[in-house]
């Protein structure tokens, strides 16, 4: 009996402390990682009540599908039904009857919880689809009032255009992100228009925007590049953007006056002359105050230089990607590359990737164009996949290494020609940049002395290397763990034996250091 008393207080101490919002969260943040799955969530749920909406909270906050939803609803509202589609079966969830005030206690009751929406028509052959008519019977019953009423973010895949009419039962201004993927031509050329104008109109707080389409070819449309103006004219509250569509030059005056843009995917439309890519880019107190990231997809580097040069903005990251225009004059890589000298982003961009068009150097000529890059002090991510890059040899590691001190990933990608660069032009690197994590490159993997190295990389995670010749597998791998003693593997292209036996060394290493 003494035990019992003195069992009470601290009983009710812990149930206190349970109660606090703040560990309950974190005690289902835990489950969340549980092997069983939300099976954890939903125990406790069903067992403590002070957990019970906590818990369905974490259950319900992102969804792949509505289907659940809809099964919450009365048992005789609804049914799976079987059908063969294309030649396979597939299962669909339907109405049964007319939508009931009633049937949407349940509905109303979970629907709050979800903030994700990751798609709301799925193709795996075990998934249920939720067919059409039970989608147009929620754009009847409630034509103006959203059914997630605290959506925050839809991802959804389109394949089919007969969805797209559909979406706007999900819009509402509690969304903040949208993502469209799979636009094929067929949804391009008919509902992504009118489906943009009702983002616009109902989604007025859109944060994020994101478009992927699959390869249009070159199709363009009135009717679509004027949806793209208007939406970049009235979402003032945009600070991502990223559309694989053309911005005219229209869309793109307006995106400069958006204020908050700050991550901005560009394919310039291929009607814009170059000498007006000055006067839509050049940066005033009121244009593109507040880009930070860009992706700038153009048809050649004449046109890439000139938006560079015109946007004085400190860029945080940069990519580029111009394959439309291959040449063996260097000259033009080189009028690119310059525009990176003097520049406002000199100190502010760590994240330079580029994709350009095949270009033949001399030696000479190779050093003076990738010289403006070392300017850029804070480089912590430095990518260009060129068949030039197999020109640049173990000095210019060297050099990079002097100047990017910071840098946490290399990626010098080619194909094709034999790379001049070397294992041991590696040290540098791991000398000098000791926040080294990732190297994707074209060298050729021969061993080089032991003594040349005075330090380790025990960051490295990631090697991976592309038309890499090798001589001596294992006294390359010798030299990698001596290195990167860390290092869990590399990763390489096509077929190689040698490769092959350095990573399975390297597996075995690790191995062996676990069980010591």
């Amino acid at each position: 009996m003494p035990m019992s008393s003195s069992a009470g207080p601290a009983t009710n101490a812990v149930h206190c402390c349970v109660n606090i919002k703040e560990i309950q969260c974190l005690i289902v943040e835990y489950l969340q990682f549980d092997p069983r799955g939300f099976s954890s969530l939903l125990e406790l749920a069903i067992t403590c009540t002070s957990f019970k909406e906590t818990a369905l909270d974490a259950i319900w906050h992102k969804q792949m599908t509505i289907v659940p939803l809809i099964k919450v609803m009365p048992a005789d509202l609804w049914m799976v039904k079987s059908s063969v589609a294309l030649g396979r079966q597939v299962k669909s969830i339907h109405f049964t009857r007319i939508i009931e005030p009633n049937d949407w206690i349940r509905f109303d009751y979970y629907s709050p919880r979800i903030a994700h929406l990751e798609c709301i028509n799925t193709v795996f052959p075990d998934d249920i689809q939720v067919h059409e008519s039970v989608l147009t019977a929620f754009c009847a019953y409630r034509p103006t009032h959203p059914i997630l009423t605290n959506l925050r973010s839809l991802s959804i895949g389109i394949n089919m255009t007969r969805f797209a009419r559909f979406l706007s039962i999900f819009f509402g201004a509690s969304i903040t992100e949208f993502t469209i993927r799979n636009v094929s031509l067929e949804l391009a050329a008919g509902e992504l228009p009118g489906l943009l104008s009702s983002v616009v109109q109902l989604c007025p707080n859109l944060e994020k925007l994101t478009v992927y389409c699959m390869d249009l070819g070159s199709f363009s449309s009135p009717c679509l590049a004027s949806a793209f103006e208007t939406l970049t004219c009235s979402l003032t509250s945009l600070q991502g953007l990223t559309i694989h569509f053309p911005f005219s030059a229209n869309a793109i005056r307006n995106a400069g006056r958006l204020t908050k843009l700050r991550s901005w995917m560009l394919i310039l439309a291929s009607e814009i002359p170059v000498d007006v890519i000055p006067s839509l880019f050049t940066s005033t107190d009121d244009c593109f105050p507040d880009l930070r990231n860009l992706s700038l997809h153009t048809a050649d580097l004449d046109y890439a230089a000139s938006i560079i040069q015109s946007l004085q903005r400190p860029l945080q990251t940069l990519l580029v990607v111009a394959k439309d225009r291959p040449s063996n004059d260097p000259s033009f890589i080189m009028t690119f590359t310059r525009v990176f000298v003097g520049h406002c982003f000199i100190s502010s961009l760590t994240v330079l990737r580029l994709f350009v068009p095949t270009v033949k150097f001399q030696d000479q000529d190779i050093y003076s164009a990738f010289e403006p890059f070392f300017s850029l002090k804070n480089m912590a991510e430095f990518t260009i996949d060129n068949p030039c890059v197999v020109e640049l040899d173990d000095i210019w590691f060297l050099a990079a290494a002097n100047a990017w001190r910071h840098l946490k990933k290399l990626g010098l990608l080619s194909d094709g020609l034999p790379p001049k660069a070397t294992l041991s032009g590696l040290i540098p690197l791991v000398q000098r940049c000791p926040d080294l994590e990732s190297l994707r490159l074209t060298i050729v993997a021969k061993p080089f002395r032991m003594e040349l190295l005075e330090v380790y990389n025990a960051k490295m995670k990631y090697i991976a290397f592309r038309s890499s010749p090798i001589e001596n597998p294992v006294g390359v791998f010798r030299c990698l763990t001596k290195m990167f003693p860390n290092l869990p593997n590399v990763t390489w292209d096509g077929y190689n034996e040698d490769w092959q036996r350095i990573s399975a060394l390297l597996e075995e290493s690790r191995m062996d250091a676990y069980v010591e």
